[in-house]
């Protein structure tokens, strides 16, 4: 998953614990001693302390089984300290947490079926960061059933993860519908989500090529921000990165540097120099600077987002694993073609040390590999490693998932270094028929970068 729509997906799906469930079954001395460090927890994850943040939920569910708290009670931690797992990138962890708190919730389900559907939604946003789409997107809509059944007021929330997943799916044009019925519903209410409503429809248009009606809603989105009092300056950061990409894809590259630059100007004044959002803006702009060819700026960039994940969020996260690739990228890019094996070889390592093995972003640094490999000669290695990433994508995205052509189109070019010219057309011939099935307009510089 690409960290521009993780930041969407944060964004519109908040700590699930506030209001979950009512902690009315313990005395007021028991429960604070528990919800006090629950609470210092919550302010710490918001800070981007995680690990501050999982020391003071684990202490809290301590406190709380030492209080006599129920299993039901201690929902709201589970989903909290898999919440800390989720931006760490242990996605098994968070699963394991989520998968409890809903099977203990659906013990209950006549009382709790809305607050189980809550977590699916949230199991599914794990799902869709691990690139799980199928599942992800099979959770979110179980949870959106419910919803709109019992007329939840997270129908609104549901719908926009669904939409966040079809968007990551490649399907926009479903996406965008999705997107749009949030929109008329918050609009109903005049709920302030509405200048983020406006920002999902945005990048959906732009994504099925829109370019001029995406910028108009972009723009609105940004005017709906600054006419409310007390936005979140985060969110308000998070489209105009997400603005900047169509800028980038339009040709602007001066005007998608500047709405770059205030995204992480905004983020650093709010989140600090070392939030783990800093390191995704910081790899954001890399990726323009990539697209200019100035590589001398990519790679400082790329290597300070490396500096800042590692050091919130530890060595063996798949979002060092990602950062790893992108900077093999200009190393390969700039021909140190052994600092770039190295570089993917460690990404892939931890990857599948971290449990994130079997997703797509594994399936790309190997195929990046596989690039590297036939800068080497290595042709049979290549060869095999390619077949991997394509197999791999193919069952985790789907036989027509956009992610899918650019491996494709490399392994073609491949092939035809070798003068297998016959294979090559048969690879080839599969990435355009996948460019024509899903309209594609790729932007001209993924979060995750392939070779």
């Amino acid at each position: 998953m690409t960290d521009h729509l993780r930041a969407l997906l944060t964004a519109i799906l908040p700590t699930i614990t506030v209001g979950l469930l009512s902690p009315a079954f313990m005395s007021s001395q028991q429960k604070t001693s528990w919800q006090d460090c629950q609470t210092k927890g919550e302010s710490a994850f918001q800070s981007g302390r995680y690990s501050d943040a999982e020391r003071l939920f684990l202490a809290a569910q301590k406190a709380a089984d030492q209080a006599g708290a129920s299993n039901l009670e201690l929902v709201p931690l589970w989903c909290d300290l898999a919440a800390v797992y989720q931006s760490e990138a242990r996605f098994p962890d968070a699963e394991a947490l989520f998968r409890r708190a809903l099977e203990e919730l659906k013990t209950h389900a006549t009382t709790f079926a809305p607050q189980a559907a809550g977590v699916e939604e949230k199991l599914a946003a794990v799902y869709a960061d691990e690139g799980r789409y199928d599942i992800a997107e099979r959770l979110a809509k179980e949870a959106l059933s419910v919803q709109e059944t019992t007329s939840s007021p997270e129908l609104t929330t549901t719908l926009r993860a669904l939409g966040s997943i079809k968007t990551a799916q490649g399907d926009y044009v479903e996406a965008r519908r999705l997107h749009e019925r949030a929109l008329e519903l918050d609009q109903q209410m005049r709920l302030p989500i509405v200048a983020f409503d406006l920002a999902c429809v945005a990048r959906d248009t732009y994504k099925i090529g829109n370019f001029e009606a995406a910028k108009a809603l972009f723009q609105q989105s940004l005017s709906s921000f600054e006419s409310q009092s007390g936005y979140k300056p985060e969110e308000y950061a998070i489209v105009l990165d997400n603005f900047a990409r169509l800028e980038q894809s339009r040709g602007d590259l001066k005007e998608a540097e500047q709405l770059f630059q205030r995204a992480l100007a905004i983020w650093q004044h709010v989140l600090g120099p070392r939030h783990p959002s800093i390191a995704s803006g910081l790899s954001n702009l890399a990726g323009l600077y990539s697209s200019r060819r100035k590589w001398t700026q990519a790679e400082e960039l790329y290597r300070q987002a490396l500096d800042i994940d590692r050091a919130a969020l530890g060595e063996n996260t798949s979002q060092v694993a990602r950062d790893l690739n992108n900077l093999a990228f200009v190393c390969f890019e700039r021909h140190r073609i052994e600092e770039a094996q190295s570089l993917l070889e460690h990404s892939l390592e931890i990857s599948e040390h971290s449990g994130a093995g079997a997703t797509a972003d594994h399936a790309i640094a190997e195929a990046n590999l596989a690039r590297v490999y036939a800068a080497e000669k290595r042709y049979d290695e290549s060869d095999r490693l390619f077949e991997r990433a394509v197999a791999l994508l193919t069952t985790v995205s789907g036989a027509h998932d956009p992610s899918l052509t650019p491996v494709l189109e490399s392994y073609s070019a491949v092939l035809r270094e070798q003068h297998k010219f016959a294979e090559a057309e048969q690879v080839q011939l599969r990435a355009t028929s996948i460019r024509v099935a899903v309209a594609l307009t790729r932007e001209s510089s993924a979060s995750l970068r392939s070779f």
